[in-house]
């Protein structure tokens, strides 16, 4: 939420200055015709570029677990940057994460379900046939 309402702001200069004015019956354009190079894009922009994107983009799509009891705001921070980090140069380890976390959570169910003797509720039929493959 705080990157989106940085990017809105930052924004907002290039849209107020784009804007013709109330009074003003010609309409203006941002010339960067005096910057000589203004007018390419540098490795490092498009490096920069792709690297907030990315950084944005995977920051928004982790959801770590509730942080625990003892766990501090530093330490949620680096656990969120680690496994941030962990998505930016591999997703195939967060779907492995996903997985694990299914399977795990899976299993807490059933210790529930059995340790309460709570019985599951009876499935749809389209869902019966995957439930016992499982």
């Amino acid at each position: 939420m705080t990157l989106l309402l940085c990017t809105v702001l930052f924004c907002v200069a290039f849209a107020v200055a784009s804007l013709p004015s109330l009074n003003d019956t010609s309409t203006h354009s941002l010339d960067a015709s005096n910057c000589p190079s203004c007018n390419t894009r540098t490795l490092w922009d498009i490096l920069s570029n792709c690297g907030l994107t990315l950084f944005a983009c995977t920051w928004t799509a982790i959801h770590p677990d509730i942080p625990g009891i003892n766990e501090g705001i530093v330490d949620t921070a680096f656990r969120r940057l680690l496994l941030m980090f962990m998505a930016f140069l591999a997703p195939e380890f967060v779907v492995a994460w996903a997985a694990w976390q299914f399977l795990h959570a899976r299993r807490a169910a059933k210790k529930f379900n059995d340790a309460f003797g709570v019985q599951q509720t009876k499935s749809r039929g389209c869902c019966r046939a995957i439930q016992q493959k499982l």
